[in-house]
Order: structure tokens, then C-alpha cells, then sequence
């Protein structure tokens, strides 16, 4: 027979038979099958799953950590199964499908090779966003942010994960050419999402620094000279740069909390698309124009640190502001074009979706984005019931007026204001 080392099987035998040669006694075919090398693996498993079970049922928190892995593992299996038989299909319907829905399907193909490219820029711009919060973090802080799989995957470039977090970067459509195994790149999913979750809560509290800073100016412009906070600015001109120019905002903000500060106007169903477009683009020139004049202020030779600090935190939040909207323009522009130029879009709900899908539009800006196309995203059954009415007569009425004017829309893909994407809104909706 012929065995292999190496294999431990009990404790002192270290070695299996991986087939018989010359058997003595009953022939082959009246003993049991030797099992192949995957058959012993799959035993093993089965029996550490079993004492884990057994172990985690007690309470012990490493076997529960085990057993909580491997039903990811097993989630993440199932997910990419469902996902290859979902492709097969839509493969054979695509080859018996119209030379319409081929164009759809094609559309909807570039919109989520796009999207999946932008997500990229955003997943680099946030992982560079948490290396700097770590530079910058004291040493108490660090250690604790070391105890994280995804600090760690961030800081050490020889980490396991790195290379499928490249290819999110790159664009997740590429993954299958890298040769990254399947288990890896979803682990380096839940490691981006942890990057983004974290680059989040740092673009929170800034943007709220941020409003802070622009609600003081703003109190100040308004009030005169008498008031509390252009006597607090006054001073602060005449005086050394604040240690914690955030506790010093913190310290009048009695005196400016009630300021509203401009926001964007809201998808509002009742407005016509190109309206709509025409509204978010002004208030894209007037945060324009407030940003232009904050940086001219900032840029005064005379004017204290501490002031140029806060011209330069209202000036970041109005480039922000721009850049939120600019991305929301882009989204509804491309999804009014496609709308208009493809007759299944707006009259399959399916078809709509997906496309919303695409862009990268999730909730809640994609709920009041199907409103604003006429589909409710609730009523999943008979949506198309009430599309097809609204969608079409929106639709003709622009294209009598506008005839030779294209309109679309490309919604950012992020689900909140600071920029980043919330993995766990970003299901697919069918």
C-alpha cells in the first residue's frame, strides 16, 4: 500500500493510506473505498465543526468566533452560487432577448462598470482618510485601533488582504482576474465596508466642525458690530490662534445656534426632472460663489490665524456642499437620459430598478428617486401599474419643449452626506 506522512491521525500515528497496491487478503473490490484526499479534509471539518458546536454551545467565545465564521463562509458560498446561476440566466435570456433589451442590458453594464469605478475612488479616499486619522490619533488610540482586522489590513502592506483590496479599489468587476480567492475578496468586502464605516464618523464630526465654523461667520456678518459673536470675533482677531478652536466654537455656540445655514433643495415628487435639475444647479452656483468669497477672505494677509481657520472650515463645508451636489446632478441626468432614451426603463419596474441599481443610487435618495420617476419602491408587485403613466407623460412634455436638450442622472452611490457608502443599504432591490 502506498501511505503519507505527515497526516496525523491519532497521536502517534502520523500518516494515512492513500491507496492500496497489492492487497492481502480480500480483493479491492470487497474493501471499503480508500477516501481521496478532499473526502478526509471534509471528515476533519466535519468533526472540528462538531466540537466547536459542542464547545460554543458552553459558552466558550473562541468556539463561538469559529462557528460564526464558518456561517459567513457558508453565506458567503451560497451568495456566490446564487450570483453564478442568476448570470447563467440572465446569459440565456440575454441571447434569446431584443435587440431593445440587448441595448438596456448594455447600458445597465457601463452604468455599474462606472459606478464600480467611482466606489473605487471613494474606497481609496477613505482608506487614506483613516491612515491620516491614525498618524494624527494618540498613542492609547492607536494601540486600540491595532486590535481591528481592518486597521491592521490598512496599515500592513504585506497583509493577506491587501491584494483583493486592490482590486476593490480598482473596481470589483476585475476580481475573477485577479485569481483572488472567493473567501478573501468577500473578507476584503467587510474590510472595505469597516474603512468606510470609519472614514464616516471622522467626515461627521468634521462636517459638523465644519457647520459650526460657517454658523459663527454667519452670526457674525449678520448681527453687526454689537453682537455676541463679532465681539467674540473681534477678540479673537486681536489674540494668539485658540489651543482648541473647536472648544472656542463649542463656547459660543449659544450665540449662533439658531442660525439655518443654506441647504440644497430636496427631491421633491411633485417637480418636474429638468426643474429639478435647474434648481440643484443654482444652488450648486451659490455655494460656488459662497466658497469663492470665503477664500478670498481667507486669502487677506492681515487677518489673524484663528479667523483664517475658520474661513477655511466654512469654505471646506461649501466645497463639500458642491461636490454632494454635483454627484446628484450627474446621477439624475444620466437616469433621465436613459429614462428617455429606452422605452423598457420606463415601462418595466424591474428594469427601472436595476438601472437605479447601477448608478449607484441607493436609499434613501433611490426611494424618492422612484417617486420622482412615478415608481414607488413598496409596491413592488404592481409598481408599473402607475409608472408607465407617469414616466411617459413627464417625459413627452420635455420632449416637446426640449427637444434637442438631453437630461440624465448619476446620484453618487453614497447613502449619507459625508461621502461614503453604507454596505448594509446597498441591497438589490428587485
Amino acid at each position: 500500500m502506498a501511505i503519507r506522512s505527515g497526516w496525523r491521525t491519532a497521536k502517534q500515528v502520523r500518516h494515512v493510506v492513500t491507496s492500496i497496491v497489492a492487497p492481502m487478503g480480500p480483493p479491492l473490490s470487497a474493501r471499503p473505498p480508500v477516501p481521496s484526499e478532499e473526502e478526509r479534509l471534509g471528515a476533519v471539518e466535519l468533526r472540528r465543526a462538531a466540537k466547536d458546536a459542542r464547545q460554543a454551545s458552553r459558552g466558550r467565545k473562541a468556539a463561538q468566533g469559529r462557528v460564526a465564521e464558518r456561517d459567513r463562509i457558508r453565506r458567503w458560498n451560497a451568495a456566490d452560487e446564487r450570483r453564478e446561476r442568476m448570470s447563467a440566466e440572465s446569459l440565456l435570456r440575454l441571447q434569446r432577448a431584443s435587440p431593445e433589451e440587448k441595448a438596456v442590458e448594455e447600458v445597465i453594464a457601463q452604468l455599474t462598470k462606472a459606478t464600480a469605478i467611482a466606489d473605487g475612488k471613494r474606497l481609496a479616499a477613505a482608506m487614506e482618510a483613516c491612515k491620516a486619522h491614525y498618524t494624527s490619533a494618540p498613542g492609547r488610540q492607536q494601540a486600540r485601533l491595532r486590535t481591528q482586522e481592518w486597521q491592521r489590513a490598512l496599515l500592513d502592506d504585506t497583509h493577506e488582504l491587501r491584494p483583493a483590496l486592490a482590486v476593490l479599489v480598482q473596481g470589483e468587476s476585475s476580481a475573477a482576474a485577479a485569481g483572488i480567492d472567493s473567501t478573501a475578496f468577500h473578507r476584503a468586502r467587510d474590510i472595505a465596508a469597516a474603512i468606510r464605516r470609519a472614514a464616516r464618523r471622522t467626515a461627521r464630526i468634521q462636517a459638523r466642525h465644519e457647520a459650526r465654523a460657517a454658523k459663527f461667520l454667519e452670526a457674525a456678518a449678520r448681527g453687526g458690530a454689537g453682537n455676541a459673536p463679532s465681539t467674540a470675533l473681534a477678540a479673537l482677531d486681536a489674540s494668539a490662534a485658540p489651543a482648541d478652536l473647536r472648544a472656542f466654537l463649542a463656547a459660543h455656540e449659544a450665540a449662533f445656534g439658531d442660525i439655518a445655514l443654506p441647504a440644497a433643495p430636496p427631491l421633491d415628487a411633485a417637480v418636474p426632472v429638468p426643474a429639478l435639475l435647474d434648481a440643484l444647479r443654482a444652488a450648486i452656483e451659490t455655494f460656488e460663489a459662497q466658497a469663492a468669497a470665503l477664500a478670498a477672505q481667507g486669502g487677506a494677509a492681515d487677518g489673524a490665524p484663528a479667523r483664517r481657520e475658520l474661513l477655511r472650515l466654512a469654505r471646506a463645508r461649501a466645497d463639500g456642499v458642491v461636490a454632494r451636489l454635483e454627484r446628484q446632478v450627474g446621477a439624475l441626468e444620466t437616469l433621465w437620459r436613459v429614462v428617455r432614451e429606452h422605452r423598457l426603463v420606463r415601462e418595466r419596474p424591474e428594469v427601472f430598478w436595476r438601472t437605479v441599481k447601477a448608478l449607484g443610487i441607493v436609499t434613501p435618495d433611490s426611494t424618492a428617486v422612484g417617486q420622482l420617476f412615478g415608481f414607488a419602491r413598496k409596491e413592488r408587485d404592481d409598481a408599473g401599474q402607475s409608472a408607465d403613466g407617469a414616466v411617459s407623460g413627464q417625459v413627452g412634455t420635455e420632449e416637446s419643449t426640449n427637444s434637442g436638450e438631453s437630461h440624465g442622472v448619476h446620484m453618487d452611490g453614497e447613502k449619507e452626506s459625508s461621502g461614503m457608502v453604507d454596505e448594509k443599504q446597498q441591497q438589490d432591490v428587485r
